[in-house]
């Protein structure tokens, strides 16, 4: 739907409570690459490697499969924006 700004802030909150949770910084950085702040997407994805070292967009594909592939597609692409591989 487009409301990146929105959706940030929602995934802020819901991951307050699990700092330690890596999904909520890839969702953060997906947000953020789409609303064009790219040091902040940077910085979301250097916490995704930073608690999960091994992390690889293949898994993130895996444990994620969305049902639209356009959409799976373009956030692949914010997450290799981001820094992931």
């Amino acid at each position: 739907m487009g409301r990146f700004k929105e959706a940030r802030s929602i995934f802020e909150e819901a991951f307050a409570t699990e700092p330690n949770n890596p999904a909520g910084y890839m969702l953060k950085a997906i947000a953020d690459v789409e609303l064009g702040r790219d040091d902040d997407a940077r910085a979301e994805a250097a916490e995704v490697l930073r608690l999960s070292p091994h992390y690889s967009l293949a898994t993130w594909q895996q444990a994620y499969p969305l049902k639209d592939p356009v959409l799976q597609g373009r956030w692949r692409t914010d997450l290799r924006k981001a820094g992931l591989k």
